[in-house]
């Protein structure tokens, strides 16, 4: 289907070029908690500072159903946030709905997936639009060829498909005779259909910059989306973008966004290439702790026959029973190792998280907490050595004694 339309105005929709190659430009979310009006207000304090709000008007927005009721709350060179509710059954008695266009909505959902609540939040709430945009320059000067040759193999594509499965392809072109300025754009599927639509477009007569945009409608795809990449935002727009190109016919007019997201993904490191960084990383962490345990079992030998009350009292204050204990390996080596009230326990030895943002932040923690443990070790050696050098004074009644407390450290 071919359109011609005699543009009202200029199309808005470059009103932001040039722009960021990759970004959130509209979400919608509704939800029968008030977690969501909530964390909308949160949200306009933080960004208040890029932000201004100018002015806020009553609104109604009609989405399936009775009307919401509610405000635009409009900001400086944005196009303005919508907040609102409609009667429902539910313990607020309502159902809210929040609206935000433009680049406000790239700002929300990166304070959303670093929100603590996070979990909660994508559990109650629901995402019924989420548009993305990848904008890049084009160097080919006959650009409404490439149009036309994308128009007419998408067509193709998606007659080779079932019947249900096909998407409608639009070739749109708005233009005004005199002054020429307007837009091109083949669009991909159907607002009235709960699928993916995809736009491709440029600005007329220039033909410089060709936007790839998609808009996702099924909230299941969004929350798996948020998990699947570490809630990284980069890496999960990438994802997106990466999944939406695959349902496209391969044609010149994208290949500069095809090269784009395929250079960006290969310099994001993938969780595999983290954990096996961190492998390496871990062992070395071992390496130094069992480094640190050989230089205290050497400076506790030539000790063994002089220990003193000092020194006794000197090392179980500084490996207290209730936060340390021995553990032997198969070849009798030995090992002191926190306990569960020590406060390296948890960093040493909790399960290491899937998702890649908690899963490096676990990481360092680990790493930390390997230093902390050698460094300790290695101070109770150095006092061992030198503070109590010239101690002579013995406590052991008999050689029995002496066996049983150098077996704990494994000294015998």
């Amino acid at each position: 289907m071919i359109m011609v339309l005699k543009p009202k105005k200029v199309c808005d929709c470059f009103d932001c070029f040039p722009v960021e190659p990759l970004k959130f430009d509209y979400v919608t979310l509704t939800s029968k908690k008030k977690s969501l009006r909530r964390f909308f207000f949160r949200t306009l304090k933080k960004i208040a500072k890029d932000f201004r709000i100018v002015s806020c008007s009553k609104h109604q927005l009609r989405i399936g159903g009775s009307a919401y009721q509610g405000f635009i709350f409009y900001l400086v060179n944005e196009k303005g946030w919508f907040l609102g509710r409609r009667s429902a059954r539910s313990k607020s008695g309502y159902e809210y709905i929040l609206s935000i266009p433009g680049e406000m909505s790239n700002s929300f959902i990166a304070e959303f997936l670093q929100d603590p609540n996070f979990e909660a939040f994508a559990k109650d709430w629901r995402f019924t639009r989420l548009d993305l945009q990848c904008t890049l320059g084009i160097e080919e000067l006959e650009v409404r060829k490439l149009y036309w040759e994308f128009y007419n193999a998408q067509r193709k594509w998606e007659a080779g498909k079932p019947a249900k499965q096909q998407r409608e392809v639009k070739l749109i072109v708005e233009e005004d005779p005199q002054t020429q300025k307007g837009f091109l754009c083949v669009s991909v599927g159907s607002n009235k259909a709960q699928r993916n639509l995809l736009k491709i477009y440029s600005e007329l007569p220039v033909f410089d910059l060709v936007r790839l945009e998609i808009t996702l409608r099924k909230t299941a795809i969004f929350k798996r989306l948020f998990r699947k990449n570490d809630l990284n935002l980069n890496k999960m727009c990438h994802a997106i973008f990466g999944q939406q190109l695959a349902t496209l016919a391969e044609t010149p007019l994208l290949d500069e966004h095809r090269s784009f997201l395929k250079n960006s993904a290969d310099a994001e490191p993938s969780l595999q290439q983290v954990k096996k960084k961190a492998k390496v990383q871990f062992k070395e962490g071992c390496v130094s702790v069992a480094q640190a345990h050989e230089s205290l079992v050497a400076a506790l030998k030539p000790q063994m026959h002089v220990f003193s009350h000092q020194q006794i009292r000197y090392l179980n204050e500084q490996f207290p029973i209730k936060s340390w204990q021995i553990c032997w390996a198969n070849a009798k080596q030995w090992a002191l190792i926190p306990t569960e009230h020590n406060a390296l326990y948890q960093p040493l030895f909790a399960p290491l998280p899937t998702l890649k943002k908690d899963y490096l932040q676990k990481v360092q923690k680990r790493q930390a907490a390997f230093l902390a443990l050698a460094k300790h070790i290695d101070k109770v050696t150095l006092s061992i050595a030198n503070r109590f050098r010239h101690v002579k004074s013995h406590i052991f009644r008999n050689l029995a004694e002496m066996k049983s407390f150098a077996n704990c450290f494994g000294l015998w």
